[in-house]
């Protein structure tokens, strides 16, 4: 499964290793890695939430093609390519760029299954060591925490658009998933994997947070166009 990623689960075992050199405990190693990891993706995130936002300021004008031209596909689809460029929505950058973070958490993986049996670390004083679940379950259920409350969070402060997520029951179903997934994954799960989970998960809430300050909005709401760019 992780034979196409295997060079770069040995360059991420290269950077544990330097890691671990440094901090002499896996644990903590393992932490800085992740949040190198999360830090790479950070790009990532922040042009899928500029995307958000672009999307959402540009509805009034889409609402109104529809509006003028909804019985004319064409012409539709013209006008409408053109909102975008002007509002510099791209529809297929937040798939894009979800597929080139597979290859990453993929290896991510791959090394914390490969390579969790030798960890030890003194942040978990209960555990001997890394390759085995969490007997007490605190770290998965401190990665489906998290991970709920990052994913309950959009990266944007915007209105949803066509979101089967908007309602109250909806949210706490969402809420109920993204904690039960985690939960299920790193149950069993070598606590290396549920480390890394959690802190994942919370520089997830972080960032989300983030976003939420007046220079995450400026971030966000950057190449908008001026009229209907945020005062922030």
């Amino acid at each position: 499964m992780y034979t196409l990623v295997q060079p770069l689960i040995d360059f991420l075992a290269y950077l544990l290793a330097m890691l671990y050199e440094w901090t002499q405990d896996w644990g903590l190693a393992l932490l800085l890695l992740t949040f190198g990891v999360r830090l790479l993706l950070v790009r990532f995130n922040l042009n899928a939430g500029r995307q958000q936002v672009r999307t959402a300021a540009a509805q009034p004008e889409l609402a109104k093609l529809r509006d003028t031209h909804g019985s004319d596909l064409a012409e539709l689809v013209r006008h409408t390519s053109e909102v975008n460029r002007k509002y510099g929505i791209r529809p297929l950058a937040p798939f894009a760029a979800a597929l080139l973070q597979v290859p990453l958490l993929m290896a991510m993986y791959g090394l914390l299954l490969t390579h969790g049996s030798t960890m030890t670390t003194v942040l978990l004083p209960w555990m001997a060591g890394l390759g085995t679940a969490d007997p007490l379950h605190l770290l998965p259920l401190a990665a489906g925490l998290l991970s709920a409350a990052a994913g309950l969070i959009p990266l944007a402060d915007v209105p949803s658009l066509g979101s089967a997520f908007t309602g109250t029951g909806a949210r706490l179903v969402l809420g109920s998933l993204l904690l039960l997934v985690p939960l299920a994954v790193t149950w069993t799960a070598p606590a290396a994997v549920a480390l890394y989970w959690t802190a994942g998960s919370a520089f997830a809430l972080l960032e989300r947070l983030f976003y939420r300050t007046a220079p995450g909005r400026r971030l966000l709401h950057r190449g908008l166009p001026a009229a209907v760019r945020p005062l922030t």
